[in-house]
């Protein structure tokens, strides 16, 4: 959107991870796309991870990675995710390491 022109969008990953999203419209400015779409492809990664737990819930699931209590989920579980948690948590934590080498 921000190389066509626009202002920017509205994402449920600005959330999670407000520090890149800026990143990326900061380097967009700039003229450093390569390092916009590093930025870009690091937030694409994590979300293949959330994606793998029905929306909202990977999303969720992502905040509590990032420290946020989201209280109890209103609709009760047909499962157990605490393995689909783990490596959410997972794909958070390796998308901010990366960015600080990126910063």
């Amino acid at each position: 959107t921000l190389l066509m022109g626009g202002d920017g969008c509205m994402t449920a990953s600005a959330g999670i991870f407000p520090e890149i999203m800026t990143a990326i419209r900061d380097f967009i400015k700039a003229g450093e796309l390569s390092q916009a779409l590093y930025c870009q492809r690091l937030i694409e990664r994590a979300t293949r991870a959330m994606k793998r737990v029905f929306f909202p819930y990977g999303y969720r699931l992502a905040m509590q990675a990032r420290g946020f209590d989201m209280g109890p989920y209103p609709v009760r579980l047909s499962r157990d995710c605490r393995k689909e948690y783990e490596q959410i948590a997972a794909a958070v934590q390796g998308a901010l390491e990366a960015f600080s080498e990126v910063r």
